[in-house]
């Protein structure tokens, strides 16, 4: 009646559920066979046709393609050694606060003479060319090249800052990996109109109060589930996958043994919560994955957990590999962002490079060549929806001094938005630049700052957002505050005691852009950041052609320097401008 075939391993957790349903089957073909003649099935072929749809229905539970997977996953896992974290590759930054000094001498005139910079590259991050995984595509003029965000090393939680570094000369240098600049092409001077009526700044939209948090569903306590706090704020999800995972050693076999038995768990209302709380509550990806770390670690040991991770994960779509690391004798997980991280450790397969967010220093391991087949996608590193956070925290003010002396802004800043960006390993400048701000500290920074600029031309707006920034904020380089490369986000500025130039840069092109409505860039040199504004009406002063648009040179780093005034020593230094 059945036709057979090789039955394949089953692990004994599994094969304790197939015993459950294969007798809930025979019960109900028991009943089938008591019931009159009239009832039944014409012939016995129907009663086989119905057989095989239960039998259908009772194997999905893993399909085809997952069956084949967790097979692949008990052969040997390929050896993989993990490559060295990329790093910033970029000069120090200035010790001290750059200060623009007018000279005062006649006989040793300032070149303060307006000029047009050159630019080296362009990084357009505003495209899906900048994600992981994209290619260069062919025929672009060497303005419009497309190239790899520049790193920048992370820190990652749990590791001794290294000692403060001693002061390092200033003049530039080279990369150590230079990349080999684009003939440029001869730049057009740009006619800059002498007399024009001053564009007035658009008037700035109020932000809105954020409305009252309504209750979320999954924060209700309830049978068969567990609390999972993350930013401050309780979930109670599914429990049923608790202690589910089993290792009896760390190798292939016991690994694929454990990952098959999850689906024989009620696996999926955990799923279902998970896709849910992804876009209400969570509401990004990395914020998912950080919320799956919690709760595996909650509901397995150190070494299940990155089994329930990982499937979890794949669940989801998203990519995630277990690593074993023969010398330490335990488990890892990589998992595939759709950017550059930097500062830790990955792999690269088949051009897609998986992260060991957890580690710095290089290691042995082996790792399944083949990726799940529910994994389709990569972890999306932007942050543009943030997470619900507890708003418990300080209030923080900054004020400027000489000609912003007047202007103050005090907002408030949530102790758990904070510890949210401390687990973010460091990444391109886009997500910096790009991230969705606290709506109370939105509130309360352009609702301070909004006053100042009102009935100002654009010109006189941006030079007052533009002093308030080279004022307000105390200096020091990274490594001199943290001993290491931190960038920062918008709120970060008002949370830690100083800043440096990247991070002021990121401020003011986010002010810019709130509160004039205008499109701004920034602009890399090897030890410098800056930023660049289009202005809507002609502005004198030291700019870039972009694809044809005015950039006016704004410095938020060089103290006292005005709207167009780019520090000397870049004058004639290429710069990369990334467009975000």
């Amino acid at each position: 009646m059945f036709s057979r075939r090789s039955a394949p391993f089953f692990h004994p957790t599994l094969k304790s559920a197939l015993m459950k349903k294969t007798l809930a089957l025979l019960v109900s073909a028991t009943a089938l066979c008591t019931v009159p003649a009239s009832s039944r099935p014409d012939d016995m072929g129907d009663f086989d046709s119905f057989m095989s749809d239960a039998l259908t229905d009772f194997n999905s539970f893993i399909d085809e393609a997952n069956r084949d997977f967790i097979n692949f996953m008990r052969n040997p896992w390929k050896k993989y050694q993990a490559s060295e974290p990329q790093e910033q590759r970029t000069m120090p930054e200035p010790e001290t606060q750059p200060l623009y000094t007018p000279a005062t001498d006649p006989s040793q005139p300032q070149d303060d003479t307006p000029r047009q910079l050159e630019i080296d590259e362009i990084l357009d991050l505003t495209t899906s060319q900048s994600r992981q995984g994209a290619r260069s595509q062919g025929g672009k003029t060497p303005q419009q090249t497309i190239t790899t965000e520049k790193p920048r090393p992370t820190k990652p939680a749990g590791q001794t800052p290294k000692p403060k570094p001693q002061p390092r000369p200033q003049q530039p240098q080279r990369n150590d990996e230079p990349q080999k600049p684009q003939q440029p092409q001869q730049p057009q001077r740009e006619t800059i109109p002498s007399e024009q009526t001053p564009e007035k700044a658009k008037p700035a939209v109020p932000v809105p109060a954020p409305a009252p948090r309504q209750p979320h569903p999954l924060q209700s306590p309830g049978a068969g589930r567990s609390p999972i706090t993350f930013g401050g704020i309780t979930y109670h999800v599914s429990n049923a996958m608790k202690g589910s995972v089993k290792l009896n050693s760390l190798n292939e076999k016991s690994i694929a043994d454990a990952y098959e038995a999850l689906f024989a768990t009620d696996y999926k209302p955990l799923v279902a919560e998970l896709q849910t709380l992804r876009g209400n509550g969570l509401n990004n990806d990395w914020a998912t994955f950080l919320f799956i770390k919690d709760l595996s670690e909650k509901y397995a040991g150190p070494n299940e957990s990155k089994v329930l991770r990982q499937f979890l994960l794949n669940q989801l779509g998203y990519k995630s590999r277990v690593a074993i690391i023969p010398a330490e004798k335990r488990l890892t997980l990589y998992f595939a962002p759709n950017c550059e991280l930097y500062g830790v450790v990955f792999v690269d397969i088949n051009g897609t490079k998986y992260y060991d967010p957890d580690a710095r220093s290089p290691y042995a391991f082996r790792m399944c060549e083949k990726e799940s087949p529910s994994a389709k996608r990569t972890v999306d590193m932007h942050l543009v929806s943030m997470p619900v956070f507890n708003k418990t925290g300080k209030t923080y003010t900054r004020t400027g001094s000489g000609k912003s002396a007047a202007l103050s802004a005090t907002t408030p800043v949530p102790k758990e938005l904070i510890g949210f960006y401390s687990r973010l390993p460091q990444c391109a400048y886009s997500v910096y630049a790009t991230a969705s701000v606290d709506p109370e500290f939105e509130t309360g920074l352009l609702g301070a700052l909004r006053p100042a600029i009102a009935g100002k031309s654009e010109l006189e707006a941006a030079a007052v957002l533009l002093d308030y920034v080279q004022h307000a904020f105390d200096y020091a380089t990274d490594d001199a505050q943290f001993g290491y490369e931190k960038p920062f986000f918008v709120e970060e500025l008002f949370y830690y005691p100083q800043c440096d130039c990247e991070d002021r840069s990121v401020l003011y092109l986010y002010l810019v852009r709130k509160l004039l409505g205008l499109e701004a860039v920034l602009v890399e040199y090897p030890n410098h950041m800056a930023t660049a504004v289009k202005f809507n009406s002609a502005v004198q002063g030291d700019y870039l052609s972009v694809n044809g648009k005015k950039y006016v040179v704004c410095d938020p780093t060089f103290i006292g320097a005005g709207v167009g005034m780019a520090m000397p020593q870049f004058k004639n230094a290429g710069a990369k401008v990334v467009k975000i």
